[in-house]
């Protein structure tokens, strides 16, 4: 009698245990059934093309937009391997459209995540993916498709949802080549904006203060025979050349000066287009708090530009501009520099500074700043 109740009893243990764990496991699946619904509308996804119609064998450029919520983030492209999964895009190539390039992407913020134990990459609140694709030389005139598969993973602080795959499409029209564009694909297959624009930064002084102004430039560098469309293109399709900056604690960013366009005539427009031709220097002046500390900093931002020919236009290109700014303690002098690119500068100093601080500065190579009451950067030539 007592084995048979042993028996009874484990028995019943096990019969215990088992509901239990289908319990545990049907709540596991719920929870994730919860969660993967839960995380549908973290992030929204939009896919469009800028130019109204492209050419048989051109190259162009999608736009996917991602809106995150708010204490969500998705990962970047770059993401490094060993924790969350990193974002990927690609085209979805088929008779009309093919990849041609590289996905680009702004830079990403970093944190170190304690629960992946790396440093992780992530995007918040909007951003902006660069697609370059092909339309293939034999597509069909008419409006068409383009797909494109993204693959993502959505974390907030506390929670990260399961890796999610979708297919977008946007609709592009599609014309047969003209004849000046016929030996267009050819051609564009072995050239990129980035092998025909060099881009560089320079500053006008070699240090800056708390409180006081400079001048940063962006300078482009174009290959003889190709130019860059004007920060206000002729038409509405073609890509504009624009600098964006992102924020900086403690920095003030004043109007971003484009250069005077050219206007030229090229074989695939009707009329006359603004452009820009050999060096291309955008200018903007910073001004640095006063409450900032010397110490490095880093201004960071994209060029965006499309370069061209008088027969082809190039995928356009984003190039990650990064500047380290060194705030140097008022014992170290600030010169004037790059006077080639910046003409005579009136910089200003700090505006707490003493009669005595101000003397000091006079002492570098340059004429004493002068004590205006615009914090602003002036040119005077």
């Amino acid at each position: 009698m007592v084995n048979e109740h042993a028996k009874g009893t484990r028995h019943t243990s096990f019969l215990s245990k088992l509901l239990k764990m289908k319990a545990r496991i049907a709540y596991l699946l719920f929870l994730c059934l919860m969660t993967f619904t839960y995380g549908e509308d973290k992030v929204r996804f939009r896919l469009g093309v800028e130019q109204e119609t492209l050419i048989a064998g051109s190259q162009a450029e999608a736009v996917l937009s991602a809106d995150i919520d708010e204490g969500w983030h998705l990962y970047s492209m770059s993401q490094p391997p060993g924790g969350p999964i990193p974002t990927s895009i690609s085209v979805v190539e088929n008779a009309v459209f093919s990849p041609a390039g590289s996905v680009k992407q702004p830079l990403p913020l970093t944190w170190f995540d304690q629960n992946f134990d790396i440093n992780t990459e992530y995007f918040e609140g909007k951003v902006d993916f660069l697609i370059p694709f092909k339309v293939q030389p034999t597509a069909p005139s008419g409006t068409h498709s383009l797909p494109v598969k993204v693959r993502f993973m959505m974390c907030s602080d506390t929670l990260c949802l399961p890796p999610k795959n979708k297919t977008l499409m946007t609709q592009v029209n599609v014309s047969a080549p003209t004849s000046a564009s016929a030996v267009a694909p050819a051609q564009a297959q072995l050239l990129s904006g980035e092998k025909l624009v060099k881009i560089e930064t320079a500053l006008s002084v070699d240090n800056v203060h708390p409180g006081s102004s400079f001048q940063v430039a962006v300078i482009a560098d174009l290959q003889e025979g190709w130019h860059i469309n004007a920060h206000q293109p002729t038409l509405s399709y073609l890509i504009p050349t624009q600098l964006s900056l992102e924020a900086v604690d403690g920095f003030t960013f004043g109007e971003i000066q484009y250069p005077d366009a050219v206007r030229l005539k090229f074989a695939f427009a009707e009329q006359e287009l603004d452009v820009y031709e050999g060096r291309v220097i955008v200018r903007f002046p910073v001004t640095i708090a006063q409450s900032s500390s010397p110490g490095q900093k880093v201004m960071q931002g994209t060029f965006r530009y499309q370069a061209c020919n008088d027969e082809i236009c190039l995928a356009p290109a984003l190039h990650n501009i990064r500047i380290p700014i060194h705030i140097a303690s008022l014992e170290q002098p600030s010169r004037p520099i790059n006077s080639d690119l910046f003409g005579s500068v009136a910089f200003t100093a700090p505006a707490f500074l003493g009669p005595g601080d101000a003397l000091s500065l006079a002492q570098t190579d340059a004429a004493p700043p002068k004590m205006g009451s615009s914090k602003a950067l002036l040119l005077v030539g």
